[in-house]
């Protein structure tokens, strides 16, 4: 029986074990409706089910094929309590504008139950669980030895090419060293990031990408990509039915002028379904391409106050941190991940950035029909620089920190002395948006952060602050926080727990205080129950 467990890859569930005959019955477990719904209590009933599989660690992760069910009809409120689950649902079967906004909220994913290929297709490209990629940086670039026009690098910002291509018919201009593997029947999304300035046509600059049959040097498959079929996704491409190998490489045919390469990144795709997981989306900086990219995800959960908002700490891998973890939480969630530089840039960029990052939060709060005090900011390092920034944009109900960074300008000069080649990104970080690494350019960005969180209204908004007394990041970052709010707001409460040692040290201790103090305001402000331990 446990073997036959193993092989769930979708639950089918609905009146009807008919409706799901085209799904593989060896992949699947039907779970039928037709009778769970009488008498009364259908909220409990299907809670408990859902309970069950939650439990279940066969269960808990696998998606939900939705059929017909009747009673859903007469309850549409019985939707909401699938919104923790990877869903699809049959097109064929009649669903009201109510649940289909629903389903549009929670990126539930249109299926024909009669085509047996698109539910295996579906079921295998679109809503596999854990998000996947990387990303390859100036690091891991090399300039063609036939390219005679100038280079110049600006950190792991960017590599910087310019020269006159016009005489040119194709030139290589640069490469990846180093070769990625990719597994057999996987799709992904190829986004390179790079501004162009002088007189280049839409296709004088492109993209290849190499598949390398793994095991050999053969290359069994290429892709020509130019500048109008890379779209804010990224160009998606197959692997075949062969575990491959990718190389890639820059390439211009014509034109005049420089080129700014930053990161090249490569994420599993869900085929327009979603940026790394389902659902999941970004913001773009409209001015730059290069540096320019936050991703987001929004998740209702059970639809009740708060909106607790997670900004992702600094991340190398692609994607999103924290999903499990808010998910436990219940409430709606909004995941923000900075995808910029080699792992965030610390939320900041231009205004207009800046303020779609303060829109978003807002737009979901909105969709849940919450005010601001029904809003929680958090984080943690990186994350953190961002939950203090925006809220005097967004005047929460609270925000729950461990390891504050406030001071970038001091972070990044820290990697001198205090903490040489440990955290190389905070001179990047420096040189995005100040345009140099300098002490004086170090000092304007750590105005920047004063200049706005003084400049908020926070005398409503509590502070729960885990701190590391040592940190060799940013060791200014708590006592200034606490003594700026208690100038301002000598009533306000800051909860605050100091661990002994280093930014990096005791992480454990850190998380630990973070998930109390979450429980504390989850509790005490908003009347959920305390969890010892988040899943």
């Amino acid at each position: 029986m446990e073997k036959e467990k193993q092989k769930v890859k979708v639950i089918c569930l609905g009146d009807n074990e008919a409706e799901f005959s085209n799904f593989d019955q060896k992949k699947s477990v039907y779970f039928s409706t037709i009778n769970l719904f009488d008498g009364m209590y259908s909220q409990e009933k299907l809670s408990a089910i859902l309970k069950a599989w939650a439990d279940d660690k066969m269960l808990r992760d696998v998606p939900i094929a939705l059929g017909n069910i009747k009673q859903f009809k007469l309850e549409p409120e019985l939707y909401k309590q699938l919104v923790r689950y990877t869903l699809i649902y049959n097109t064929n079967n009649d669903i009201s504008d109510e649940s289909q906004a629903l389903f549009n909220l929670i990126a539930a994913v249109p299926v024909d139950f009669t085509d047996a290929i698109a539910i295996k297709e579906t079921l295998n490209y679109v809503v596999f669980g854990r998000q996947n990629g990387f990303r390859l940086s100036p690091d891991d670039i090399e300039i063609a030895p036939q390219f005679t026009g100038v280079v110049q690098r600006k950190g792991r910002v960017l590599i910087s090419v310019t020269s006159d291509f016009s005489q040119e018919k194709s030139t290589q201009v640069l490469s990846v060293k180093m070769n990625n593997y990719l597994p057999k029947n996987s799709y992904w999304d190829y986004l390179p990031e790079y501004d162009i300035e002088g007189d280049f046509a839409e296709d004088d600059i492109y993209f290849k990408i190499f598949l390398i049959q793994e095991g050999t040097m053969d290359v069994i498959d290429t892709h020509i990509i130019t500048q109008k079929e890379i779209n804010d996704s990224g160009y998606v491409f197959g692997t075949g039915e062969r575990n491959v190998y990718l190389a890639t490489s820059m390439y211009v045919k014509g034109g005049k002028g420089t080129i700014n390469l930053g990161q090249i990144h490569v994420r599993q795709s869900h085929l327009s379904h979603g940026k790394m997981i389902l659902g999941g989306d970004s913001i773009n900086d409209n001015t730059q391409k290069v540096a320019g990219e936050i991703l987001y995800y929004f998740n209702p959960g059970d639809f009740k106050p708060p909106l607790n908002v997670y900004f992702s700490g600094y991340r190398t891998l692609e994607g999103f941190e924290g999903q499990r973890m808010m998910h436990g939480m219940g409430s709606p969630f909004l995941l923000i991940a900075d995808s910029r530089l080699e792992g965030g840039a610390f939320y900041m960029g231009n205004p207009d950035l800046e303020n779609k990052v303060v829109e978003l939060i807002k737009k979901a709060s909105r969709s849940m029909g919450f005010k601001n005090d029904q809003i929680v900011m958090s984080g943690l390092s990186m994350g953190t620089f961002a939950s203090l920034y925006y809220a005097p944009d967004i005047r929460p109900v609270a925000v729950i920190v461990g390891k504050p960074l406030v001071n970038i300008g001091d972070v990044a000069l820290n990697e001198r002395i205090n903490r040489p080649e440990v955290f190389p990104t905070a001179l990047d970080v420096l040189m995005n948006i100040m345009g140099e690494v300098s002490q004086a350019s170090a000092e304007k960005l750590n105005k920047r952060f004063w200049t706005k969180f003084n400049r908020g209204v926070l005398k409503n908004t509590k502070f729960f602050i885990s701190y590391m007394e040592n940190d060799d990041y940013d060791e200014h970052a708590f006592p200034q926080l606490y003594e700026a709010l208690k100038k301002r707001y000598p009533n306000v409460q800051i909860i605050h727990r100091g661990f002994i040692g280093r930014h990096n040290d005791d992480t454990s201790g850190i998380v630990a205080s973070f998930f109390r103090h979450y429980n504390f305001i989850l509790e005490h402000d908003f009347g959920r129950i305390s969890k010892d331990e988040v899943n």
